[in-house]
């Protein structure tokens, strides 16, 4: 019997170790390839983009308690070179013709976070 139930337990664990790998990741609203930190809440209302055929501009927002911001700013500063972003000043990246900007905002209870993405002039 106790055979059994270690193998049903370990199968219930399993699954669900399984189903936290397979969830989806979240991401800036606007921006596919830029990742939202756990401790971030989007604000899609915020979402703003301009796009033709030379350049495009996108700027996306975000909010979260104002004592996260050191492990945001670490977050990114982690992931982004990951994902082929390279840091060219404090907050600002780039990458294949296009720059990241990251810019936060304070006040007494939350941060409000920027996201801008636009294409680099040639």
């Amino acid at each position: 019997m106790k055979k059994y139930c270690l193998i049903i337990l370990l199968c219930l664990c399993g699954t669900f170790g399984l189903s936290r790998l397979n969830a989806e990741p979240a991401f800036v609203e606007g921006m596919q390839d830029v990742p939202l930190s756990e401790n971030m809440q989007p604000l899609p209302e915020e979402l703003l983009i301009y796009d033709n055929l030379d350049e495009h501009v996108i700027l996306s927002s975000a909010v979260a308690s104002a004592d996260k911001q050191p492990q945001i700013q670490a977050f990114y500063k982690e992931t982004l070179p990951e994902l082929g972003w390279t840091e060219i000043a404090e907050g600002r990246w780039a990458r294949d013709g296009e720059k990241l900007s990251i810019d936060f905002d304070q006040n007494a209870s939350e941060i409000f976070i920027q996201f801008t993405l636009e294409t680099i002039s040639k």
